[in-house]
């Protein structure tokens, strides 16, 4: 994965699987009269994916802020 922008868009799809899967979970468990685990699985996987998601977002936004920013040294040298 060469760009930060390709990581954003494979974390949103990873993350909306995620939700899916939770809701799907959610829906199983619910019809079959397991109406806590259902709530437990959909929170696990929708919630849990929804932390993990800002978790890479807050990464990547460390990671462009990092590429903005210009090294000292490299001035320095620039300068010379």
């Amino acid at each position: 994965m060469g760009t930060t922008e390709t990581q954003r868009t494979v974390a949103k799809w990873g993350m909306r699987l995620s939700v899916l899967v939770g809701a799907l979970g959610l829906v199983y468990f619910t019809t079959r009269g397991e109406l806590v685990t259902g709530v437990v699985v959909g929170a696990l996987f929708g919630v849990g994916s929804y932390w993990e998601y800002k978790r890479r977002m807050r990464d990547l936004d460390r990671v462009d802020a990092a590429e903005q920013t210009r090294d000292p040294f490299e001035e320095r040298e620039r300068r010379r």
